[in-house]
């Protein structure tokens, strides 16, 4: 008899679905109504990286503010578990 939990990204992928769709069914209904009003097309989104990275190269202040901000993003969840255990 094959287990209800095998193992891979399809398995994965249906049990986060069918637990969304049960504890949290308005994130579910929002998802829906957006993705009716704005269809996004997966070709779109495999061609946005390249003209994002492309932007992002050509102006080195939007290169500093993006790094910048990965660094905050980085040291902050660090300095809080700092805080916390300091305490």
């Amino acid at each position: 008899m094959e287990s209800l939990f095998t193992t891979g990204a399809p398995a994965s992928m249906l049990i986060i679905t069918v637990l969304q769709v049960i504890l949290n069914p308005d994130n579910v209904i929002s998802t829906i109504i957006v993705s009716k009003v704005f269809p996004l097309h997966p070709s779109g989104l495999m061609h946005a990286p390249g003209k994002i990275g492309d932007f992002v190269n050509y102006r080195p202040s939007i290169q500093i503010l993006t790094l910048s901000f990965l660094l905050i993003i980085g040291t902050l969840p660090v300095a809080e578990a700092f805080q916390n255990y300091a305490h």
